[in-house]
Order: C-alpha cells, then structure tokens, then sequence
C-alpha cells in the first residue's frame, strides 16, 4: 500500500488535535515528523535530551547511516518543551515512551495504529502509514519552498527529481491545476 502525504493544513491541525485529545505523546510523533521530515525509525530513538531546548536536531540515519542536521522549528520547539515539561520526562527517556516496559519506545507498529485510528476519526479518506508524516514533510516544504525541489531533496535525502515529486504525492492532479492556472491575456 502506497501511503500519502496530507496535503490540507486543515487535516494537519485536526491530525494534531485529536492526537492531542487522545495522547499527548501521540500529538508530539506527529508534530516531529511532519515538521522534521525524519523517518519512523529515527524518530523513534530520540530521547529527550536529543531534542530538548535545542535549536537544532543532529539525527545519524537509520536507513542510511548518515547524519542529517534539522533545524528545530519555533512551533515544535514550544510543543516538545510543554510536552517535557508536563511529563516531567527526565533527558535520558525516549521522547515518544511506550507505557509498556520501562524508558522504552513504542513499536513502529504502534506508531502506525496511532495514526491510522486519527485519520479515520477525522474522517481523512486516504492511505495513511507512518512514512505519511516524512511525506506530508516533503509535500510542504515544497510548497513553503516556492516549489524548490532540489531543496526538498536536500532536506529528504532523495536523488532525483522525478521521484522526490512522486515520492511528496506531486501527481497528475496537481499538473493539470497548474496548467489550468495558466494565463497569458
């Protein structure tokens, strides 16, 4: 199953508050991931003193090995300090904590039920996985990028970019928008 990017800021914010609404900690493995653009994988192993107060995200890859340096944006920033704060998390416990065993994280599977059961309580009609979040990533930064795609390939680690555009969900649909916004008289 192919999973895709949310593209509507709308669906985001109501993403974030129901995740909000059911686990805090389920809002704050959103927040990192569609702010941050890493992998489920990484965002799993990040403890608090990874990310805590900090202006800057220093992420050696899973998959690949390497490391990336994510500037911490303003907005997750203030949510991670709240959710820390309010969890009276201590440096060395992994920020989205399993209630199942002791300082460990949740499972990559867990990750995907979490995000599966919001989407469909807001009612989002489409393919949901934990790699939606890096997708929803690339989608916006794209946008906010005025549609820089060597910049989001930077940002994601891809290599080309015929695939980067298919890979943030750039399809057919949003080719013939933009065709049909063209104007010349």
């Amino acid at each position: 199953m192919k999973v895709e990017p949310i593209k509507s800021k709308d669906d985001i914010r109501n993403m974030l508050e129901i995740l909000e609404y059911r686990n805090p900690r389920d809002k704050i493995l959103f927040a990192i991931g569609i702010y941050t653009g890493l992998r489920i994988s990484d965002i799993l192993k990040l403890k608090v003193k990874d990310i805590y107060c900090k202006n800057r995200l220093e992420v050696k890859q899973q998959k690949t090995k390497e490391y990336v340096y994510i500037p911490i944006n303003k907005e997750l920033k203030k949510l991670i300090k709240e959710y820390v704060e309010d969890n009276n998390l201590a440096k060395n416990d992994y920020l989205i904590k399993s209630r199942q065993g002791y300082n460990k994280p949740i499972t990559r599977e867990r990750a995907y039920q979490i995000l599966n059961e919001a989407s469909r309580d807001i009612g989002l009609d489409m393919n949901i996985g934990t790699h939606t979040m890096r997708k929803t990533a690339g989608y916006n930064l794209y946008i906010a990028s005025n549609k820089d795609v060597g910049l989001v390939m930077e940002i994601l680690g891809q290599k080309d970019m015929a695939s980067t555009l298919r890979y943030i969900g750039i399809n057919n649909m949003d080719i013939d928008k933009c065709i049909r916004k063209l104007s010349y008289l």
